[in-house]
This record gives C-alpha cells, sequence and structure tokens, in this order.
C-alpha cells in the first residue's frame, strides 16, 4: 500500500519462484511503481509466469521498465512474458538479457513485438539468439502503414549475430525511422558485415549510437565506415 516507492532494486538475491510470488501479492495493490529489477534471481519459467500475469492482471500497475536478466527463463519463460508485451502498453522498457532464450525464444519476442506500440529500450544481450533469432527481432521492429514501431534502443550484445543476422539488420534500418541506438558488441560481425551496416546509414536519418566493439571488422570494415561518415 506504499504511495510513494517509484523505483524497487532487488536483483541478485536468490529469490527463486518462492520470492516472486510473495512480491506478486504486493504488486497486486501497487499503483506507484514504475521501476522494477528482479535480475538474477532464478525465477524459471514458473516464477515468469507469475509475475507476467500479475502486472497483466492489475489495472492499476504503472511499471515502465521490467528488468529479468538473468532468470532462467528459456523459451518457455519467454512466452509468459510475451502474453504480457503483446497487450500490455504502459511498459517502454524490458531487459532480458542473459536467459538461455535462443532463436525460439527471440522468434517469440520478436512476434509480441508486431503488436506492442509501447517499447521503447529492448535489452537481449547474451542469449544466443543467433542470425535467425536476429532477423525474427529486427523484422518485427519494421515500420510500414499499417504500424509503427517505438522501440529507440537495441541491445544485441554477445548472440553469436554473424554475416547473415546483420545484413538483416542493416535491411531492418533501412525501413526504420525510430531506432537511435544498436548494441552489437562482441558477435562474429566482421568486414562484410560492417560493409552492409555502413551502407545502410544513408538510408537512416535516426541512428545516433552503433556499437560495434570486439567485432574483428578490420580495415574494410573501418574503410566502409569512413566512407559512411
Amino acid at each position: 500500500y506504499n504511495k510513494s516507492i517509484q523505483e524497487l532494486y532487488i536483483g541478485h538475491n536468490n529469490m527463486g519462484t518462492r520470492g516472486i510470488k510473495t512480491l506478486v501479492a504486493g504488486l497486486m495493490e501497487n499503483s506507484t511503481l514504475e521501476i522494477l529489477d528482479v535480475s538474477y534471481n532464478a525465477m524459471k519459467k514458473q516464477g515468469a509466469t507469475i509475475l507476467s500475469e500479475a502486472i497483466q492482471n492489475t489495472k492499476s500497475s504503472n511499471i515502465r521498465i521490467i528488468d529479468v536478466t538473468c532468470n532462467k527463463l528459456g523459451p518457455a519463460g519467454m512466452q509468459a512474458f510475451a502474453k504480457l508485451l503483446a497487450v500490455d502498453q504502459k511498459l517502454e522498457g524490458f531487459y532480458v538479457g542473459r536467459n538461455d532464450l535462443g532463436p525460439e525464444g527471440a522468434t517469440t519476442l520478436g512476434n509480441a513485438l508486431r503488436v506492442n506500440y509501447a517499447l521503447k529500450e529492448i535489452r537481449v544481450e547474451g542469449n544466443e539468439i543467433g542470425n535467425i533469432g536476429a532477423w525474427m527481432l529486427v523484422d518485427s521492429l519494421g515500420e510500414n502503414e499499417h504500424r509503427t514501431s517505438a522501440v529507440e534502443k537495441l541491445a544485441l550484445g554477445w548472440n553469436d549475430i554473424g554475416l547473415e543476422g546483420v545484413t538483416g539488420i542493416a535491411d531492418a534500418l533501412k525501413a526504420n525511422s525510430k531506432l537511435r541506438r544498436i548494441d552489437l558488441t562482441g558477435n562474429n560481425i566482421c568486414c562484410k558485415g560492417a560493409q552492409a551496416l555502413a551502407e545502410s546509414l544513408s538510408y537512416d536519418l535516426s541512428l545516433d549510437e552503433l556499437i560495434l566493439a570486439e567485432n574483428n571488422i578490420k580495415d574494410e570494415g573501418a574503410y566502409a565506415f569512413a566512407l559512411a561518415m
């Protein structure tokens, strides 16, 4: 029944499913909380289902950012949050890094994003989504006469994304007017992928930050960006 706390950070506390269930009982009555960080708590699929359903069914909820980083969710846990993202138009930030999502989980998230018009920031670092997962995510952010994506920041670092995946990202940039920041740190982009991204910059007028640290783009990639600048 607290009416003042707007941010709650309780990550790294080994809460597990039972802890999440107890927390949810309080969230059901709360209307002031805007940022909830429950990262590194091993909530797994069951905890994800409990938390996502609670937020979805609480009409008074005003949570804008939820951090569930490193909670052993897997594709099944992502499915629970996808149901929330498909209907919730208040959430602006969703952080789901290091949850073993794989391509399947990334596809599930992408499908939810196709019907979401509110999320502005998504973090999916360290989930081994690969080329297929990366393509499914960025394809869901495409814009046309029927919809406009709200996503401005996308973190895809350490996901084993190679040339095929980054080519899809480059194509998405050509058709997206909202993305301002993309983090691709620690993938397998190399010089040809860097060249594809550099070529897309001539189409994109919104991107402020493109992070390519630890990708071995070599001289050819650097030269492509020099020309693009």
